[in-house]
C-alpha cells in the first residue's frame, strides 16, 4: 500500500518537515565548518585564512574629527555660519570649520571667500547643491562637520575675524 503526504496525520506530515530541515541545516553547517588544529588557529599566510593586524601604534591617540573638504562647484549658494577659524601656523591660511546641514549631493560646500582688511578678516562659507543634483522631495537631515583651508594674502596675526553669514 502506497501513502501519500495527504494521507497522513498532520503531525506526522510537521515531524517529516522539520526533521527534513534538520537535515538540511546540518549538511550546509557541515559543508562551511573548517577544520581548526588541536592547538587552535593559526596564522601564516593567506593559505592559512587567519587574517591578524599587527600591534596598534603607539603616542597618543587620534581622535575622529570633521571631513577636509575642498570647496567645489555648486550651485544655488547660501551663506552658511561657520563654528570657528583658526589660522596655520608658518602659513598665510586659515581652517575654516562648520556643520553643514543635509548631504551630498543636495549640500555641498561651493565656495569660501575671504576680505582682508588691516584689522579685520570677514570668512563666508556658502553652501549649495551639486549641478544637476535632483533635490525634489524629502531628504535626510543628517549634518556633518567640515574643515577646509583658504589661503590669504596675509598671515592672519592679531586681526579679528568675522563670520560673513552673520
Amino acid at each position: 500500500m502506497r501513502l501519500s503526504s495527504s494521507s497522513l496525520h498532520p503531525v506526522l506530515r510537521v515531524a517529516g518537515a522539520v526533521s527534513t530541515a534538520t537535515l538540511l541545516l546540518v549538511a550546509v553547517a557541515a559543508c562551511a565548518a573548517q577544520a581548526v588544529p588541536a592547538g587552535g588557529p593559526t596564522s601564516g599566510g593567506a593559505a592559512s585564512g587567519v587574517v591578524s593586524s599587527g600591534p596598534m601604534p603607539s603616542g597618543p591617540a587620534s581622535s575622529a574629527g570633521p571631513n577636509l573638504v575642498t570647496p567645489e562647484k555648486a550651485v544655488d549658494l547660501k551663506a552658511q555660519r561657520w563654528t570657528s577659524v583658526k589660522a596655520v601656523p608658518g602659513k598665510s591660511a586659515v581652517l575654516v570649520e562648520g556643520v553643514l546641514s543635509g548631504s551630498p549631493p543636495c549640500v555641498v560646500l561651493g565656495k569660501v571667500t575671504v576680505t582682508e582688511t588691516q584689522d579685520q578678516v570677514t570668512v563666508t562659507v556658502m553652501a549649495g547643491k551639486r549641478p544637476g543634483a535632483s533635490c525634489d522631495g524629502p531628504q535626510p537631515a543628517v549634518a556633518y562637520a567640515y574643515v577646509t583651508q583658504v589661503a590669504m594674502d596675509a598671515p592672519l596675526g592679531d586681526r579679528k575675524v568675522v563670520d560673513g553669514a552673520r
